[in-house]
C-alpha cells in the first residue's frame, strides 16, 4: 500500500475543518471558510485516491453525512450574510441617489 494518511486520520481532519468552518462562518470570518474548505478538499482528494475498503466504507459515510449537515449550516449563514450585505448596498445606493440629489438643489 502508498504512504497514505490513515484513514482515520483523514475521516478525524475532515470532520475537525469542518467544524472550524462552520465556526469561522459563525464570526462572520468568510475568508478563513474559503482557506479552510480548501483544505478540507485536500483531505477529501486523499481519502478517495484509493478505493475503501469494506471495513472503513461505514465510517466514511458517517462522517460525509456529518460533514453535508454541517455544510447546509455553512450555506445558510453565507445566505444570511449575503442578504444583509444586500440589504447594506440598497442602502448605501440610496444614500448616494439623496447625496446627488441634494447637491442639484439650487
Amino acid at each position: 500500500m502508498e504512504n497514505l494518511p490513515d484513514r482515520a486520520e483523514l475521516l478525524a481532519g475532515l470532520r475537525t475543518l469542518s467544524k472550524e468552518m462552520l465556526d469561522s462562518a459563525k464570526a462572520g470570518e468568510w475568508e478563513a471558510v474559503v482557506k479552510q474548505e480548501a483544505q478540507r478538499y485536500s483531505l477529501l482528494d486523499t481519502l478517495f485516491a484509493q478505493p475503501a475498503p469494506p471495513t472503513v466504507v461505514a465510517a466514511i459515510a458517517a462522517c460525509i453525512r456529518e460533514v453535508l449537515a454541517s455544510d447546509n449550516t455553512v450555506l445558510a449563514l453565507a445566505r444570511e450574510a449575503r442578504g444583509k450585505l444586500v440589504q447594506q448596498l440598497v442602502h448605501l445606493a440610496q444614500g448616494r441617489k439623496a447625496c446627488l440629489a441634494y447637491e442639484r438643489l439650487p
